[in-house]
C-alpha cells in the first residue's frame, strides 16, 4: 500500500474486506525534505503520516475484533508544535521538514486518543508507540551534515529491534489511550 495515494489505501482496505483483524500496527512514516503535494492535493508528509493513516484505520475499524488493538507510531517531536498550528496552516511558505513531521505526529497522536475513546465500548485498545531515534533511513535529513551524523550519531541510536519494542508493548498491553516508549508508559 502506498500511503501517499488514497486510491492505493482504498484498494488495500478492499483487499482486507473479508479479514478479521486482531491488531494493526501503523508504522509507516515519512519526513520530506521539500514541500510536495500528493495526487490528492495534500502535503506529502501529512498525507502519509496522518490523513491516509487515519482513513485506513477508520475503514478497518469494524473488522477489528473485541479485545483487538490499534497502534500508531508517534514522536516526541509532537510536543514542540504550538497549539495554534494545524494541518491547514502548512503551505509552500510555512513548510519545514522537521516542523511538518512533528505536526503530523501531533495530529496522529490526537486522532489515536480520540479513537481510543470511541473504540473503548467495543473493547478495542488504541495506543501509540514512540520508538525514539532509530537507526534507519528515516533520520537522513538530505543535508550537508548527514555524513557527519553517520559517523558521530548513528552508532549511539537505537537498533530497529529496540525501536520495535514500544510497538509490541503497545499492541499487547491491556491498557488503552497510552503512549509507550522503550521504558515508560504515558497517558495521552
Amino acid at each position: 500500500m502506498d500511503l501517499n495515494d488514497t486510491a492505493s489505501v482504498k484498494a488495500a482496505v478492499e483487499a482486507l474486506s473479508d479479514t478479521t483483524l486482531a491488531g494493526v500496527v501503523n508504522n509507516a512514516g515519512i519526513m520530506c525534505r521539500h514541500y510536495t503535494l500528493s495526487s490528492d492535493g495534500y502535503e506529502t508528509t501529512l498525507n502519509v503520516n496522518y490523513y491516509n493513516t487515519m482513513r485506513f484505520n477508520n475503514a478497518l475499524l469494524q473488522q477489528v475484533t473485541q479485545g483487538g488493538a490499534l497502534v500508531f507510531t508517534t514522536s516526541i517531536t509532537r510536543i514542540f508544535v504550538p497549539r495554534h498550528i494545524n494541518a491547514d496552516s502548512v503551505n509552500r511558505h510555512t513548510f519545514g521538514q522537521l516542523k511538518t513531521y512533528a505536526l503530523s505526529k501531533k495530529l496522529i497522536t490526537g486522532y489515536a486518543l480520540e479513537l481510543a475513546r470511541k473504540a473503548e465500548s467495543r473493547g478495542i485498545r488504541v495506543n501509540c508507540c514512540d520508538p525514539g531515534i532509530v537507526n534507519s533511513g528515516m533520520i537522513t535529513m538530505h543535508r550537508w551534515y548527514d555524513s557527519l551524523a553517520d559517523i558521530f550519531f548513528r552508532p549511539f541510536i537505537r537498533t530497529a529491534y529496540k525501536g520495535a519494542v514500544p510497538a509490541i508493548r503497545a499492541l499487547l498491553s491491556p491498557l488503552s489511550g497510552r503512549i509507550f516508549t522503550l521504558r515508560n508508559i504515558h497517558k495521552h
